[in-house]
């Protein structure tokens, strides 16, 4: 199967996933009379693969408006869909069915018809999980559409916006998602969203601070939280009309993501500053939404250094996953974040784990993509720890480009899998207090890297095998010249900069490659 598809095109892949996919639909409609929760079942695949037929024929029609390196990763994707189709149709098909399903259920012994309807659930429940882990999987090269360009792309989701069936779901609105951040409404138009908040609207809240974080929570007077985060120019004499524009495109950006598949919050709007004072940098806060069914937000930081070795495998791996896939999307969103450290990074308490889930904040310093650096730093070395030897330090000696976040990524994998916090705090009296101790104990920009190499290289391993290391030393190295993933610069020169993203969620998101067997034993499921 692997060989076969490895030389049939896109169009040849999308049709096999037609294929399959009617067989499946097909099959598993015969058992829909069976039993109620069998018929429940059933309807939660149709469910999902309605979006998956939808998205099967969008990158069907655009796909000659994407890159080489897109349609590459795009290809190699729809494979393990066929891979994933053709095996449910195999399982379901393997089911034993009655003649006459209805009729012949009715005359079974109550203990055999139990049994049949287990098996026939257990299988239908599997194929529904087999795709939605896949939609997981697609998802970022899917929204990666977001930064390409082309009038095609624009015309097939308006038409596909206007013929989608309202599906109950937040992932299912994907393709409305992707056009509202593909392209802003103009201005005074009834779509425009109020980026803009007045600032006395914050008057008759309560502030807490969330320890050892960047961020606060604000207490509404309907006992709504919010979370508040500053973001501030990088220089006193910054141009502050930059910095406005681009907190508009961001927070409007913001206001449109999913925070289950970006691990982004949504964004409620900003309030802008009173007039700074001399000498002051201008800045602005953030106020995103708490995600649904989520509460008592904790730092990073706070749970490093709090929780001990309390924690599964399995709960760092999907903290892991959420970290990763929150820079996919902030990049995808055509912005560099360039303040990733455990102090941004808030972990809510959601009930699927003892972990629960993480989302990235903390966008104090952030700029566009393509935007202009002031190459301003500062020397502290709880903050230069998360930095590249090139961005570190007052005067930092390289332009800040998409993989310096991937860099800080490594950095705070590499706590997380060995699940220990590098700096140390005086105390937690709910500021964000001076820290004590950097380990591992630095003395320069490089000889910190050398160290963290090393960590991951020969220490990590023991604790979240070899892929999950693997990983983190490739985010690590991949400014280096001999990165054969990331190391030529000239490989990222697109017009759009898809290329450094199409090469991350290749080698990160779906580390070590996205074949059906990295898939299913990699880093990211």
């Amino acid at each position: 199967m692997e060989l076969a598809l490895g030389i049939i095109g896109v169009s040849s892949a999308v049709d096999l996933c037609f294929r399959y996919g009617d067989s499946l639909l097909r099959k598993i409609k015969e058992f829909r009379d069976a039993d109620a929760l069998i018929s429940e079942s059933i309807t939660k695949v149709e469910y999902y693969w309605t979006k998956t037929i939808w998205q099967l024929r969008i990158i069907n029609r655009v796909w000659q408006s994407l890159g080489e390196g897109h349609q590459d990763l795009s290809k190699q994707i729809l494979h393990i869909l066929v891979v994933k189709l053709n095996k449910a149709v195999l399982n379901i098909g393997q089911v034993e069915k009655p003649s006459s399903n209805a009729k012949q259920c009715k005359i079974l012994s109550a203990r055999r018809k139990g049994k049949y309807v287990l098996l026939v659930k257990e299988c239908l429940d599997e194929t529904l999980r087999e795709i939605k882990a896949w939609q997981k999987m697609f998802d970022p090269s899917w929204y990666l559409m977001i930064r390409v360009s082309g009038s095609a792309i624009d015309e097939e989701f308006a038409n596909a916006n206007k013929n989608l069936p309202t599906l109950d779901d937040s992932k299912s609105n994907s393709l409305s998602t992707i056009r509202g951040l593909r392209h802003s409404p103009p201005e005074g138009s009834p779509e425009k969203k109020q980026i803009f908040l007045p600032r006395n609207g914050l008057a008759a809240t309560r502030r807490h601070n969330i320890p050892l974080s960047t961020s606060q929570l604000l207490e509404m007077p309907d006992r709504n939280f919010l979370v508040i985060q500053p973001a501030e120019c990088d220089d006193v004499n910054s141009d502050v009309s930059t910095l406005t524009k681009d907190v508009r495109i961001l927070a409007g950006k913001l206001m449109g993501v999913d925070p289950a598949s970006f691990s982004l919050l949504k964004c409620a709007g900003v309030v802008k500053p009173s007039a700074p004072k001399p000498g002051r940098a201008q800045s602005f806060d953030f106020i995103f939404y708490f995600p649904k069914e989520m509460r008592d937000p904790q730092s990073l930081r706070r749970v490093l250094l709090s929780s001990g070795e309390g924690h599964s495998l399995s709960a760092r791996v999907r903290i892991a996953k959420h970290l990763a896939s929150s820079i996919c999307y902030v990049h995808a969103l055509g912005f560099v974040h360039k303040n990733i450290r455990p102090e941004t990074l808030l972990v809510f308490k959601d009930g699927k784990s003892s972990l629960g889930s993480l989302f990235l904040v903390g966008f104090t310093i952030f700029r566009m993509a393509d935007g202009h650096s002031m190459r301003l730093g500062d020397p502290a070395p709880d903050k230069n720890l998360y930095r590249h030897p090139s961005r570190q330090g007052l005067q930092p000696e390289a332009t800040y480009v998409m993989q310096h976040d991937i860099y800080s990524l490594g950095v705070c994998l590499l706590e997380i899998g060995l699940w220990k916090s590098f700096v140390l705090y005086n105390e937690e009296d709910g500021q964000l207090p001076q820290p004590t101790r950097v380990e591992p104990f630095i003395t320069n920009g490089s000889s910190t890297k050398r160290t963290l190499v090393a960590l991951a290289r020969d220490e990590l391993p023991k604790k979240m095998g070899d892929v999950y290391s693997r990983v983190v030393v490739n985010c690590l190295t991949c400014l280096d010249k001999d990165n054969a993933d990331f190391g030529d610069e000239s490989e990222f020169q697109d017009e759009d900069g898809v290329l450094v993203a199409v090469k991350y969620i290749e080698k990160v998101i779906t580390s070590p490659r996205p074949s059906y067997i990295a898939y299913r034993l990699g880093f990211l499921r």
